[in-house]
Order: C-alpha cells, then sequence, then structure tokens
C-alpha cells in the first residue's frame, strides 16, 4: 500500500460547495492545497500536465494511518435463503481484476443448516459461473468463455423453478469486435 493515499467524496463541486478529503498517511503530518487542473492526463499523446495555484485552501494536516479496503463489496443482513422450488435471479456490474485467480463469489446466500444456497461468481477456468446447492446435490452452469481482467460485463444467473434451467450470461459493456465474450447458457436442473 501507498505511504499516503487519498480520494474525495465527490468528482466535482461548484463553488461555494462542501468537499470532503479522506487521507490514509503514514507519516508525522501532509500538506493540502487546493488547485485548479487544467490538464491532468499524463498520457504521451495529451497536452503537457498543466495544474494553476488557487486561492483556495493551504494548510499542514496531521497524518494518521487509516485502514481503506480495497475492492467493494455489499453486505445484505437480511435476504432469506434460497430453497429448492423458487426462482431467483442474481444480477451484477463487474470489472475482473482477476479472473484467472481461481474460484470466486461476486453473489452469494447459503444457509449453514440446510445446506441450500446460490452463487454468482467466477469459477476456476475464469469463467461465470451460476450455482444453486441444495444438501443433497449441486447444479451448475458456467460461460463458455472467460472474462478479460480490466473489462466491464453486466453478469447475471438465474434459476428458473416453472421450467427447470438454471441459465447464467456474461455481456461485455464494451465489446472487443475482434474477440467474443458474450455468453448465455442453459442448462436443466
Amino acid at each position: 500500500m501507498l505511504h499516503i493515499t487519498a480520494y474525495v467524496d465527490q468528482v466535482s463541486v461548484c463553488p461555494g460547495q462542501t468537499v470532503q478529503l479522506m487521507v490514509h498517511c503514514e507519516y508525522p503530518s501532509y500538506q493540502v492545497e487546493v488547485v485548479k487542473v487544467v490538464h491532468g492526463d499524463t498520457s504521451p499523446a495529451a497536452p503537457q500536465l498543466k495544474i494553476l495555484p488557487t486561492d483556495g485552501i493551504r494548510r499542514e494536516l496531521p497524518g494518521r494511518p487509516q485502514r481503506i479496503l480495497a475492492g467493494s463489496f455489499g453486505l445484505v443482513e437480511r435476504m432469506p435463503a434460497w430453497s429448492p422450488g423458487r426462482s431467483l435471479t442474481f444480477q451484477a456490474f463487474i470489472c475482473p481484476t482477476t479472473p484467472g485467480k481461481g474460484r470466486q463469489a461476486i453473489i452469494s446466500r447459503f444457509d449453514p443448516h440446510t445446506g441450500h444456497g446460490v452463487l454468482l461468481g467466477i469459477d476456476a477456468a475464469g469463467r461465470t459461473l451460476f450455482e444453486v446447492r441444495t444438501a443433497e446435490q449441486t447444479h451448475s452452469v458456467a460461460s463458455r468463455r472467460p472474462l478479460l481482467a480490466g473489462q466491464w460485463y453486466f453478469v447475471a444467473g438465474s434459476c428458473d423453478a416453472s421450467n427447470g434451467l438454471l441459465s447464467v450470461w456474461q455481456i461485455p459493456l464494451a465489446p472487443i469486435p475482434t474477440l467474443a465474450d458474450q455468453d448465455m447458457r442453459q442448462r436443466p436442473c
């Protein structure tokens, strides 16, 4: 982790509005200055970096370490456990960073008492996986193609109790013309 890391609660504000700065700092102090970024793109094709001073804030503040959790997650505390015979769909927008790392959960819910559960995730081959499990058996379906690291996808998994089908979707949000990584598969359960 970097010795100093910071982010703001809003990307931009109008004059007179407030922005909150969150800082992790392993040094005794750090300096804060509000500047105007005219050209901030540092790529070789971009205009030269241009930052102008303002009459805004210039302060030295005490540093302190603050834990910043990498990645993102949501926790739904009161979601009822899935039980066989019920239809459900899980869906998410994801940007996988390590799809080849092994089996990973995107959304999951399991009842520790019955063993019943459902998972939308990434399998060991880096493909979108949807799985339903009862105490007796596991049914799953995975996409045919692996996810690409750093690409945004809409992924979904569905269990349709009326027709007994498990379905999985993997749809890139910015398709690459020469790469067919969009997929939809169904399998009876």
